[in-house]
């Protein structure tokens, strides 16, 4: 499924990022504020790093562009139902609300569920992206935000 991979490699795209990892510059972060828990770990990549990121030629087909505009990854991985019913989901949804995203696409195969939520600007870019990716009892969330032009990656996957 087209779609599916492409969210696949949106999802694999901001967690390359996370290998690039180093303490950030704190900026307005959708789960900044967790609670200690075992099961949830949370990485935060600032403008300053991705800047720098941006200047590789491509990462995984990602044009320069498309990295250097971005001014934060926020990535925060789940590994118990528990802590995801009692932490995330509430945090999940308040988020949702507040920043009135609409759903952009929602793929699922088998017992994985990914969707990918947003709100056009009116230059049709987004400025925050939230990526949801669910199966078994894991749950990643990806926090994408800055100038995001989601035509462009789409047509730049598409070739």
């Amino acid at each position: 499924m087209k779609n599916n991979s492409i969210i696949r490699r949106m999802v694999t795209i901001s967690v390359l990022c996370m290998l690039f990892a180093l303490p950030a510059a704190a900026q307005s972060r959708m789960f900044g504020n967790l609670p200690e828990n075992d099961n949830i770990t949370t990485v935060y990549i600032g403008k300053a790093l991705l800047k720098l990121a941006g200047n590789v030629a491509k990462l995984d087909g990602v044009p320069r562009d498309a990295i250097r505009n971005l001014t934060g990854v926020e990535v925060v991985t789940c590994s118990s139902k528990s802590a995801f019913s009692k932490i995330l989901q509430p945090r999940l949804k308040k988020a949702i609300s507040e920043n009135r995203f609409e759903t952009l696409v929602t793929a699922d195969e088998g017992k994985e569920n990914c969707t990918l939520y947003g709100r056009e600007n009116a230059d049709g870019t987004l400025s925050r992206l939230l990526i949801v990716q669910k199966e078994g009892s894991e749950c990643n969330i990806v926090v994408v935000t800055g100038k995001i032009d989601l035509a462009a990656l789409l047509d730049e996957y598409g070739k």
